[in-house]
C-alpha cells in the first residue's frame, strides 16, 4: 500500500542492512550493562519529579522521530502475532495460583483482622501491589513468575536505614520501571503491563466483596492508582521510541494491534488508555494510536471474505473509533482521504482510493472477480455444480457481506457522529469516491480507472444504511432535503447531467443530431403535447416561476447524505446493472449460441476426420472455458445484485426518493398517494426542472431490475406498494415534468414485468403468470392507477412515435408492446375498463392512439408474414439440397434461416399483441366509435382485408412452416381475431362500405374461403359464422354501389383531387403554412401521426386548417351533374 510506504520514506535505502547492524549492536552489550544504562537514563529523567504522580516519572524524548514503518510493519506484525500466540499464559491464565481462590480468602481474613490498624492496612497494600505487579521483596518467595527486586530492596533499606521495608503505592512507579528493565528472554513489557492491568482489574473484583468499607476503599484506591500507572507506562511504551525497548517501535504497535484484533486486551484498558492521553496537549494520542490504526487497516489487506478473520479487523477498528477522540484522530490522519493535489493529478484514478486511503483495504473486500480466491473456492466448475451447492455458496458469501456492510456502517457512523470536523472529512471521502467513479455509467467505461466493483458496492451499501433514519416515504425528515443541492457544486458537480425538464440545448442528449427531421418532429410533438395538456385544465403554480435559485454554502447532513446516496445509486447500482446485462448476460447468451453451433460443426468434422476436427475441438474447448469464466462472474455478481437485504435497502430508499419528488412537484407540499391529482401541476416547479434525470432513473432501474431478477424482494417491501404505484402513474402521466419518454417508459416496462406475460387469446380464462402477487393485488385496487393510468398509457403510446432517437423505430415497438400487454390486463378488470372507455371519449388523443395502433399492426404483421414466407422457402430449399456438395451455399442458407428465425419471433409477438388489442377494444360500443371516424374506418377495413387475403388467399400455403411454436406463430388465433374484428362491426354501415370499396384486397371469393376455414376448423361458433354470412351479403350490395360511384367521377378536374391520395375531395381545407389544399380526411390522418405540414414540415394542428367552402360547393355540383 502506497500510504504505508510513505511512513518509511525518511528511512535510508539500506534499511535492511541498517536493521541488521542495529540488531548486531543490540546483541553486543551484556544484560547488566544495558540495565545500568537504562537505570542511569531513568535517574536523569527522573530528577526533579515526584513519585506520587499518577503519570510515570519519565519525560518523553521530544526530538525528531523516524517513521520507519513499511519495512518494519510486516515483520513486526508477524512477530507480535507470533508472540501473542506463543504466550499461552494469556491474560486469563496469567493469574497464578496464589492470586486466585487463596487471594480471596487472604484478603477477607486480612481485612477482617486489621480494622483500625494502619500497619496491617499497609501490609495489605503491599500484598495487593505485589500480586498485581508480580514482584516481591522476600527472596524466599521469588520464583520464575514472581520477581525478587533485590536492588530496590537494598536501595530502600539504605534510604530508611532499616532492614524491614514495605511496598507502598508511592513506590509502585519505581517498581514498574524496574520491572520493565528486566531483560529476561521471556519478558515482554507490553504483555507484562497488559497482564498486570488484568490482575489489577481482578483484584478490584475480589476486594469488592469485602465487608470492611474503610479498609476496602483504601485498597481499592491503591489498585486504581496502580492501574493508572500501568496505563501511563503502556502509553509511554507505545509512543516513545527509546524507553525500555531497543527493537522497532512498530513492533509495539503491531503487538497492541494483534491484541486488539484478537480481542485479548483486558476489559477497560483501551478506554483508560484513551482517557489518560486524550487530554494531553501534545501529540501523545496520535503517537500511540495512529500506528495502531494504520496496522489495523492494513491487516485487512491480508484477509478476504473466505480467508482470514476480516470481521475481527472490522471489530477492532470499530472499537477504536467508538471513542470520539480516536474517531477525530482517525479522520485527521494524513491518509484518511486523498489530498486535493493528489486528486487533481492526471494519473489519479478510482483505484487509488483503495490503495492510498486508510479505509481502502476494508472497503475493497469483495466477492467479485477482483478477489480470485472467492471464485476459485466457491464457484469453480460452475456448470458441474448443483443448484443447491451454488445457493449454499451464495448464502455463505451474503452472510459475510452482511457482516462487512454493517461493520463498515458502524465505523462510518462513529466517524460522522464524533464531531463536525470528522463529519466533514467523511463526507469529503464519499464525494472523492463519487468524483472518481463518475465514468462508471458510460457504455464504454474504462474499468481500470474506476474503483473495483466490490469497493463501489460496499460504498453504496454503507450510504444506504446511513440513509436509513430518513428512508421512509412518510418521514417528516424529507422536508429537510434541499433540492438546490443539485444546482450547486457542493460535493458533486452536476454540470454535465441532463435535467428532468430539459430545454432545447439538452435535446441532443437523446435526439439524433444527425437527423434534422427527427429534431423537427420531436419539437412539433412536444409543442402539440403542451397544447393538449394546457387545454386539459391542469392547475398551475404561480409562485414557482422563479428565474433564479438561491444556492447555499452549507447543507444539512440529511441533504448531503440523500444526494450522495442518490448519486451512488446512479453510478454504482445502475452502472453495475448495465454492465451485468450488457456484458455478462449477453455474453453468456452469445457463448451458448456459439457453443451449440460449434458442437454441431465439430460433430460433422469428427465424422470426416482430418486436422479440421482437432482445430474445431480446440476452438470449442476455448469457448467452454470462456463460458465457465463468464458464468463464475455472473454468480459472483448475483451474490450482490440478488441479495434481498441489499435490494430491500435500495427499494426503501427509492420509495423515499419518489415521495420526495412528489413533494417538490407539488411545491413542497406533502401528498399522500391517494390524494394525487394528475397530471402534475404545470408549469413544473423550477426546483423540479433542475433535478438531474438520474433522480427518477434510479427508481425506475431499481424497480425494473427487481421485477426481472428478484421479484421476491418486491413482496418483502409491501409497505411501499401504493406510494410507488402512485409515483409511477405521476411520472408516466406528466411529460412536461419528465420529458425523456424513454425514462417514463421504464416504469411501464416495470409494470409489464410485474403483471407478467398475458395468457394466449385461445385461453382467455387462463391466469396471468404474475411475478409478484402482492404488487399485482395493489395494482388492481389502486385508485390512482385506475383513474389515471389508462390515459397516461394512451399518451405515451402516441408520444414514442417521435422520440428523435436514432433507435426510435425499434424502441417504440418495445414500449408499445408493454403498453398493449398492460391494456389487455386492465381490460379484464371492470374499474380499469371503465377508465379506458372514458379515455376513448377524449377523441383528440384517442384517435391518434388508434391510428398508431393500426400502423403498428399493419407494419408488424406484414413483416412477420414476409419473413414466414421466406422461411418456408428456405426450409424447402434446404430439404432439396440435403445431399448437395455445395457446402458454402447451404451454410449461407442456414445462416439466413437463423437470422429470420430470430427476427420473426419478435415480429409475431409484437403483431399478435397489436391485433389482440384491436380485437378487445372493438368489442366495446363506446370505444368502437373512434374506429368509425372518417379518417379511421377506411384504414381499418383495408388492413383487415389485406391480412385476410394473406391468411386465406391463394398464397396462404407459403406461411406453413415447421416448428411454428418456435416462432410464436399462431395462424389460427390470428385468423380468429381478424374475423372477430369484422364481426364487432357487423351493425356499422360505414364499415361495410369501407370494406366493399377496397379494390386492392377485397373479393367475395376471399370471404367465402375465410368462412369455409373458420367453420371447418371450428374457429367460430355456428352463430358467428351465420353473422359473417350476413356481413358478406351487405358487402356485395355496397360493392355494386361503389363501382357506380367510381364511374361517375372519372375524368374529374385536377383541382378537385386530393394531391396526396388522388381521390375527389369531400371536405377541402387549406394548409396555412404551405398554402396547399387537401381533403380533410387525408390531412387528419397525417396529423394523427405527425403534427406538421407534409409539404414543408412546419408545425400544423387541426385548429389551423381553413375550410374551403366555395371549392367544396363546386365539387358537390360536379358530382351531382355526373349522376344525372
Amino acid at each position: 500500500m502506497n500510504w504505508l510506504k510513505s511512513r518509511s520514506s525518511s528511512t535510508s535505502s539500506g534499511g535492511e542492512s541498517q536493521e541488521n547492524n542495529e540488531a548486531t549492536s543490540r546483541a553486543a552489550p551484556s544484560e547488566e550493562e544495558v540495565r545500568r544504562k537504562r537505570l542511569a537514563r531513568f535517574e536523569a529523567l527522573h530528577k526533579g519529579t515526584t513519585c506520587s504522580s499518577v503519570a510515570p516519572s519519565v519525560e518523553r524524548t521530544t526530538g525528531d522521530r523516524k517513521e520507519s514503518f513499511s519495512k518494519e510493519q510486516a515483520g513486526s506484525s508477524r512477530q507480535s502475532s507470533t508472540t501473542l500466540n506463543k504466550n499461552q499464559t494469556s491474560l486469563a491464565k496469567s493469574k497464578d495460583e496464589n492470586f486466585q481462590t487463596t487471594s480471596v480468602r487472604s484478603s477477607s481474613v486480612d481485612v477482617a483482622s486489621s480494622q483500625g490498624n494502619k500497619q496491617n492496612v499497609e501490609q495489605l497494600q503491599e500484598q495487593v501491589i505485589c500480586r498485581i505487579l508480580k514482584v516481591t521483596l522476600n527472596e524466599q518467595k521469588s520464583s520464575e513468575d514472581l520477581i525478587f527486586l533485590k536492588e530496590l530492596k537494598e536501595e530502600w533499606q539504605s534510604e530508611e536505614n532499616s532492614l524491614e521495608v514495605l511496598v507502598t503505592k508511592d513506590r509502585a512507579d519505581r517498581i514498574i520501571f524496574e520491572r520493565l528493565l528486566q531483560t529476561g528472554s521471556c519478558l515482554n513489557p507490553l504483555q507484562y503491563l497488559m497482564e498486570s492491568y488484568q490482575r489489577a482489574t481482578d483484584q478490584e473484583s475480589l476486594l469488592s466483596i469485602s465487608s470492611n468499607a474503610e479498609v476496602k476503599q483504601s485498597l481499592l484506591d491503591t489498585v486504581t492508582f496502580v492501574k493508572k500507572l500501568i496505563v501511563s507506562y503502556l502509553g509511554l511504551l507505545l509512543s516513545n521510541a527509546e524507553l525500555f525497548y531497543t527493537d522497532s517501535p512498530m513492533y509495539r504497535s503491531a503487538y497492541m494491534m494483534e491484541a486488539l484484533v484478537e480481542d485479548k486486551l483486558p476489559a477497560g484498558l483501551l478506554k483508560d488508555l484513551v482517557t489518560r492521553f486524550e487530554e494531553e496537549e501534545d501529540d501523545s494520542l496520535a503517537e500511540i494510536f495512529h500506528p495502531i490504526m494504520e496496522l489495523v487497516c492494513s491487516k485487512a489487506m491480508k484477509t478476504s471474505l473466505v480467508k482470514g478473520n476480516f470481521a475481527a479487523t472490522l471489530r477492532a477498528l470499530s472499537s477504536l473509533v467508538s471513542f470520539k477522540s480516536l474517531a477525530i484522530l482517525f479522520t485527521r490522519h494524513r491518509n484518511f482521504n486523498l489530498s486535493e493535489e493528489r486528486i487533481s493529478q492526471p494519473s489519479a484514478t478510482g483505484r487509488i482510493m483503495e490503495a492510498e486511503t486508510l479505509l481502502g483495504p476494508l472497503f475493497r473486500l469483495t466477492a467479485l472477480k477482483d478477489d480470485e480466491e472467492v471464485a476459485n473456492t466457491l464457484f469453480s466448475n460452475p456448470r458441474k455444480r448443483t443448484r443447491q451447492d451454488v445457493e449454499q455458496s451464495m448464502s455463505s458469501l451474503r452472510a459475510s457481506l452482511k457482516v462487512l456492510r454493517h461493520g463498515l456502517h458502524e465505523i462510518m457512523l462513529s466517524l460522522l457522529k464524533a464531531s463536525p470536523e470528522s463529519r466533514e472529512s467523511v463526507l469529503k471521502w464519499f464525494a472523492t469516491f463519487l468524483h472518481f467513479d463518475k465514468e462508471r455509467v458510460k457504455l464504454q467505461a474504462d474499468y481500470k480507472k474506476l474503483a473495483t466493483d466490490g469497493f463501489a458496492m460496499n460504498v453504496l451499501s454503507v450510504l444506504l444504511l446511513l440513509s436509513q433514519p430518513f428512508s421512509d416515504p412518510r418521514s417528516p425528515k424529507l422536508d429537510n432535503i434541499d433540492p438546490t443541492f443539485c444546482v450547486s457544486k457542493h460535493r458533486i458537480d452536476y454540470s454535465g447531467e441532463t435535467r428532468l425538464a430539459v430545454d432545447s440545448e439538452d435535446l441532443a442528449r437523446w435526439v439524433d443530431p444527425k437527423n434534422p427531421n427527427a429534431q423537427v418532429s420531436f419539437q412539433n410533438m412536444k409543442r402539440q403535447q403542451a397544447m393538449e395538456l394546457a387545454s386539459s385544465g391542469t392547475s398551475t403554480f404561480s409562485d414557482q416561476k422563479t428565474d433564479s435559485i438561491q444556492v447555499k454554502n452549507q447543507y444539512h447532513f440529511i441533504t448531503e447524505c440523500f444526494f450522495l446516496s442518490l448519486r451512488s445509486c446512479q453510478l454504482v447500482f445502475c452502472g453495475t446493472v448495465q454492465m451485468y446485462q450488457e456484458h455478462i448476460l449477453r455474453g453468456i447468451q452469445h457463448l451458448y449460441s456459439l457453443q451449440r453451433d460449434m458442437e454441431s460443426n465439430t460433430l460433422g468434422a469428427s465424422s470426416s476426420g482430418g486436422p479440421l476436427a482437432s482445430i474445431m475441438e480446440a476452438r470449442l474447448n476455448q469457448v467452454n472455458r470462456q463460458l465457465d469464466l463468464l458464468i463464475v462472474e455472473k454468480l459472483s455478481y448475483d451474490v450482490y445484485l440478488q441479495d434481498e437485504e441489499f435490494l430491500s435497502l435500495l427499494l426503501q430508499f427509492c420509495a423515499t426518493v419518489a415521495s420526495w419528488l412528489l413533494r417538490i412537484a407539488f411545491g413542497n407540499q406533502s401528498k399522500e398517494a391517494q390524494d394525487l391529482k394528475l397530471p402534475l401541476p404545470t408549469p413544473p416547479p423550477t426546483l423540479l426542472c433542475t433535478l438531474p434525470e438520474h433522480t427518477v432513473e434510479v427508481v425506475a432501474d431499481a424497480l425494473l431490475f427487481c421485477a426481472r431478477f428478484c421479484p421476491s424482494t418486491l413482496d418483502s417491501v409491501s409497505f411501499i406498494h401504493h406510494e410507488m404505484l402512485g409515483f409511477l402513474c405521476a411520472i408516466v402521466a406528466s411529460p412536461l415534468h419528465v420529458r425523456n419518454p424513454y425514462l417514463r417508459s421504464k416504469f411501464v416496462e416495470f409494470l409489464w414485468a410485474i403483471l407478467g406475460d398475458p395468457p394466449s387469446p385461445q385461453s382467455p380464462l387462463e391466469e396471468w403468470t404474475s411475478r409478484s402477487t402482492t404488487w399485482t393485488a395493489s395494482f388492481e385496487s389502486n385508485s390512482i392507477c385506475q383513474k389515471y393510468l389508462p390515459g397516461a398509457l394512451v399518451r405515451l403510446y402516441v408520444e414514442v412515435e417521435h422520440t428523435g432517437s436514432h433507435s426510435q423505430f425499434y424502441d417504440k415497438f418495445s414500449i408499445r408492446y408493454h403498453i398493449t400487454c398492460i391494456f389487455y390486463y386492465m381490460w379484464r378488470l371492470s374499474t380499469y375498463r371503465t377508465a379506458i372507455r372514458y379515455e376513448a371519449e377524449n377523441e383528440s388523443v384517442f384517435v391518434k392512439f388508434v391510428n398508431m395502433l393500426l400502423n403498428d399492426a399493419t407494419y408488424l404483421l406484414d413483416e412477420a408474414l414476409g419473413d414466414l414466407t421466406e422461411i418456408h422457402s428456405l426450409q424447402e430449399r434446404l430439404d432439396e439440397n440435403v445431399s448437395s456438395s455445395d457446402s458454402t451455399e447451404r451454410q449461407e442458407q442456414q445462416s439466413r434461416l437463423s437470422q429470420l428465425e430470430r427476427q420473426v419471433t419478435s415480429y409475431n409477438l409484437l403483431s399478435h399483441s397489436s391485433v389482440n388489442m384491436l380485437h378487445f377494444l372493438t368489442e366495446d360500443d363506446r370505444v368502437r366509435k373512434v374506429f368509425l371516424k372518417p379518417e379511421m374506418v377506411n384504414r381499418l377495413a383495408e388492413m383487415l382485408n389485406y391480412f385476410l387475403l394473406q391468411l386465406c388467399g391463394p398464397k396462404c400455403q407459403s406461411l406453413v412452416v415447421r416448428n411454428k411454436e418456435q416462432y410464436a406463430w399462431e395462424p389460427r388465433v390470428l385468423l380468429t381475431q381478424i374475423v372477430g374484428i369484422y364481426l364487432h362491426f357487423r351493425e356499422e354501415e360505414d364499415f361495410a362500405k369501407s370494406v366493399a370499396k377496397d379494390g386492392r384486397s377485397y373479393s367475395q371469393e376471399l370471404f367465402e374461403r375465410a368462412l369455409d376455414i373458420v367453420h371447418r376448423r371450428r374457429l367460430l361458433s355456428d352463430e358467428e359464422c351465420h353473422e359473417l354470412q350476413l356481413m358478406m351479403k351487405r358487402f356485395r350490395e355496397f360493392e355494386k354501389l361503389e363501382s357506380e360511384d367510381e364511374d361517375l367521377i372519372q375524368n374529374a378536374p385536377e383541382e378537385f383531387l386530393d394531391p396526396i391520395m388522388a381521390t375527389i375531395m369531400k371536405e377541402p381545407v387549406l394548409l396555412p403554412t404551405s398554402r396547399t389544399i387537401v381533403d380533410l380526411s387525408t390531412i387528419s390522418r397525417h396529423l394523427l401521426s405527425d403534427p406538421s405540414d407534409p409539404f414543408n414540415r412546419e408545425f400544423l394542428s387541426m385548429d389551423m386548417l381553413q375550410p374551403q367552402e366555395d371549392l367544396k360547393r363546386r365539387i358537390e355540383e360536379y358530382i351531382a351533374s355526373k349522376k344525372k
